[in-house]
């Protein structure tokens, strides 16, 4: 096995960046998403009651507020 040139050591560098942002992403938003609906809620609901009531209201979308460029959604 060769060594990487510091282009490719570079272009590594990036997508792993690329890719912990988009992972970070998505979690944070479903977090924010499960938080509101549970502040927003008329009575105290656990998260998980707040992840079945965006699903059964809005699919799987709901809880992908803004539209991403990480997910062919």
């Amino acid at each position: 096995v060769g060594t990487l040139s510091r282009q490719d050591k570079l272009l590594r560098s990036a997508a792993s960046g690329c890719t912990a942002s988009a992972v970070s992403d998505c979690i944070s938003n479903v977090i924010r998403v499960l938080k509101t609906t549970r502040q927003t809620a008329p009575t105290t609901i656990t998260y998980r009651e707040a992840a079945k009531q965006v699903i059964d209201q809005d699919g799987l979308k709901g809880l992908f507020p803004v539209p991403s460029l990480y997910l062919p959604c």
